[in-house]
């Protein structure tokens, strides 16, 4: 997995390359990643996950809880995914679709976030 982050104004960008599965070992590299950048006071993160089709449940619950911190700072957390994406599936299975922003574009994730101011 690689994780390639860019910055717009104050929001980052991170997108996953590389793989199209988060298992137990790249959750935990990119939890570390989400919580550096969370230590380096960024708190508007749109996280680009198009390529990932598959993801172990701690992914899902990692990103609600990273989701309602940021939301505490006022900030937010933004979620891209293919639209046909197993993520949109269990974020609502696992009762947390209304609390992640789950987005088709990383274009409109940014714009959510430039508009909203965070939340």
């Amino acid at each position: 997995m690689i994780l390639k982050q860019t910055t717009r104004g104050d929001i980052v960008i991170l997108t996953i390359t590389e793989t199209s599965e988060l298992g137990i070992n790249n959750t935990e590299e990119l939890w570390k990643e989400l919580l550096r950048i969370v230590a380096d006071e960024k708190t508007k993160i749109v996280l680009n996950m198009k390529n990932i089709s598959t993801v172990v449940s701690r992914t899902i619950a990692n990103l609600a809880r990273l989701t309602e911190d940021l939301r505490k700072r006022g900030g937010d957390l933004k979620i891209v995914v293919d639209e046909d994406s197993t993520i949109r599936g269990m974020a609502e299975s696992y009762r947390v679709a209304n609390l992640l922003a789950i987005f088709d574009t990383e274009q409109e994730a940014v714009t959510a976030l430039e508009t909203e101011g965070g939340k």
